[in-house]
């Protein structure tokens, strides 16, 4: 397939112009068949759906793991500091008390993991990758709005959230006797 550009200096004039060209063509081996440039290129990206599908797919995936990731992180912390939580419950704290201080963990791991994505992020899409498509494809600047990040830091501290329910609830059932018998 070849590709033939036009310019033309009278924009009103443009579906005209390519009927035109199109009727010239018609009976030609290869005819012609004139699109706009924003059209061609709606359609070239309209073609990546299903790269943009599979990327979508793989996103949820490195969420799964990320979650997965952090509940172990916080299931190993909690393993490791039973002793700890043993002498805080025997010196008075309540298992609730105990719990939320775990949420609050999984809360503050989320939130330092959308603060540094979103940090890493601005740079290289507001200014790497959108020059970078500007120039291969003629695209507009790629701009990640501030409902954007809000919904991704929202997400970050959901996902520690439920990350955290596990290690939660096995302190919260932590008996005082069997906690400080551990010691790691």
């Amino acid at each position: 397939m070849d590709w033939i550009a036009i310019e033309i200096f009278e924009p009103n004039q443009a579906g005209h112009m390519a009927q035109a060209i199109d009727a010239h063509f018609d009976a030609a081996p290869n005819p012609t068949s004139s699109i706009q440039d924003r059209v061609r290129i709606q359609a070239e990206i309209g073609s990546f759906s299903a790269i943009l599908s599979a990327l979508d797919i793989v996103s949820y995936l490195v969420l799964a793991v990320v979650m997965s990731i952090i509940g172990n992180t916080l299931a190993m912390n909690v393993r490791e500091r039973t002793h700890e939580y043993g002498v805080m419950r025997a010196i008075g704290f309540g298992s609730r008390q105990l719990g939320l201080l775990v949420l609050a963990e999984g809360t503050l791991l989320g939130l330092l993991g959308a603060a540094i994505g979103l940090a890493l992020s601005y740079p290289l899409f507001e200014r790497v990758l959108s020059h970078a498509l500007r120039d291969a494809m003629d695209f507009g600047p790629i701009v990640i709005h501030r409902r954007v990040a809000l919904l991704a830091v929202a997400l970050c501290i959901g996902l520690s959230v439920l990350a955290a329910a596990v290690p939660m609830y096995r302190v919260s059932q932590l008996r005082v006797t069997d906690a400080l018998r551990r010691l790691g």
